[in-house]
């Protein structure tokens, strides 16, 4: 099985991380451990306040051997497999539980420094396999006389997901046999991960913080270690987070498959008796204070400042480049709001200028019908002004047409009075003489009120021709 980056879970692992134990399989004579641990879990970070998918989502989840090195510490955290269960270490320790580590593989390095020849080795968080009680019930010999266990032994004949023959535990610092790269060759390949293997020899001295994780440290481990019969056993309790904190040292020697002397805590000048490690007083211990210890630790101090302050001028240089980034953004920001303003500006300028044009247009259209009208107007009155000159005119047409009949009806009326008395003086004859008394006589005769000779030609020949027929 592989816990990857992604924040899914193996199909085997899906409980939650406030898993009840009464939901858990039996798993025989560990009750006591898991009711320890539960409690332990609940108390230290309440699930709660955990996401599931997060550091502790696997507490108290069945895995193998194989699985618990598969599992990502920098998500899920790390974990103890103890009797087939994963165990939450809880939050990493502090640097001062580091700085008491190292110290004190520092104090190996130079007590072992003048062994050229020496097997020992040293591990900060080495893992040690612990056979469980159900393999150690399973494998006690029916008499003394019983062959030893080969390394495939290891392995339960009918092994069992989430039983495994062996647990698998964390420590602080651990002291041991080194294992050549030929006997771990040899080994299964969950033992070959494994600092200290279940066929191999025991470590000799196993030094746990116990400043995050007490309880478990003094109760737990301590059956656990004794379980692998690891002869020494001690632990650093230096909890600053406490109200009122007592640091002191636990040291235990293994006799009879419990830890002797666990209960008496040493402090200040008390001596601590470290096996391969020498004797340290107490003090020392909880915060090393020696010359060299000082040193390295002013040296790491130092690397640390150089790193923070290097973390810093990052920190500074990102910042420096954000601000300027933020600068250029409002810079364009204010850019484009300027040309923004100034494109408003243009069209609101243009629409101010069609508004007047569309005005000036209106005006002039308003002027140009006006003045239409005005011209419809005018043309009316033109109209009508021709129209009664016309009437006016074709009444003086038909008067002077009236006039001029009434004239010619006078005219016919006068020549026919004329002709008509003409016609009864040639009746009477007495055209003649009339006309040659006329003569005499001027115009006394009645006949000179007629028309005269010249208004009438025809009537003058036709005066003179009686008197040429008179004459024949």
């Amino acid at each position: 099985m592989q816990f990857s980056e992604e924040d899914s879970m193996p199909a085997p692992i899906q409980q939650p991380a406030s898993l009840a134990l009464s939901s858990l399989p039996e798993v025989g004579e560990n009750s006591s451990l898991e009711s320890t641990s539960q409690s332990l879990f609940q108390e230290e970070l309440p699930a709660a306040a955990l996401d599931r998918r997060k550091l502790g989502a696997l507490h108290l989840q069945p895995a193998t051997v194989e699985e618990l090195f598969d599992i990502d510490r920098f998500k899920y955290g790390e974990y103890d497999l103890v009797e087939g269960l994963l165990i939450w270490r809880g939050m990493s320790e502090s640097n001062r539980n580091k700085e008491q580590a190292k110290h004190l593989l520092y104090r190996f390095q130079r007590a072992e420094q003048d062994k050229p020849t020496t097997r020992r080795v040293a591990t900060l968080e080495a893992t040690i396999a612990i056979p469980t009680k159900r393999y150690l019930m399973s494998h006690q010999p029916s008499s003394s006389n019983a062959p030893p266990q080969s390394e495939d032994s290891e392995k339960s004949p009918t092994p069992r997901r989430g039983h495994p023959d062996y647990s698998v535990v964390r420590a602080d610092f651990a002291v041991g046999e080194r294992i050549s790269n030929e006997d771990r060759a040899l080994l299964s390949p969950g033992s070959s991960k494994i600092t200290f293997p279940l066929k191999r020899t025991p470590p000799e001295v196993v030094v746990e913080n116990t400043s995050t994780n007490g309880r478990r440290d003094m109760v737990e481990k301590q059956e656990l270690y004794a379980q692998r019969k690891i002869p020494k056993y001690i632990t650093i309790h230096n909890d600053a987070r406490a109200k009122n904190p007592q640091p002191a040292v636990h040291e235990g020697n293994l006799r009879n498959g419990k830890y002797e002397g666990m209960e008496k805590p040493l402090r200040g000048e008390d001596e601590v008796n470290l096996g391969p490690i020498g004797v340290l007083k107490a003090k020392d211990c909880i915060q090393p204070g020696s010359p060299d210890a000082r040193v390295h630790r002013e040296g790491r101090e130092q690397r640390m400042k150089r790193e923070e302050a290097e973390k810093k001028r990052v920190e500074e240089e990102q910042k420096r480049k954000q601000a300027e980034k933020k600068e250029r953004e409002e810079k364009e920001k204010r850019k484009q709001a300027e040309n923004k303003e100034r494109e408003e500006k243009e069209k609101r300028k243009q629409a101010e200028k069609k508004e007047r044009e569309e005005k000036e247009k209106r005006k002039q259209a308003e002027n140009k019908e006006r003045e239409e009208k005005e011209k419809r107007k005018q043309a009316e009155k033109k109209e009508r002004e021709e129209k009664e000159k016309r009437v006016e005119e074709e009444q003086k047409r038909k008067q002077a047409e009236k006039k001029e009949r009434e004239e010619k009806e006078k005219r016919k009326q006068a020549e026919a009075k004329v002709r008509k008395q003409r016609k009864l003086m040639r009746d009477a004859g007495l055209l003649v003489s009339d006309s040659s008394s006329s003569s005499r006589g001027g115009s006394n005769s009645p006949i000179s009120s007629g028309p005269s000779s010249r208004d009438s030609p025809r009537d003058s020949s036709s005066s003179r021709s009686p008197r040429r027929k008179k004459r024949k």
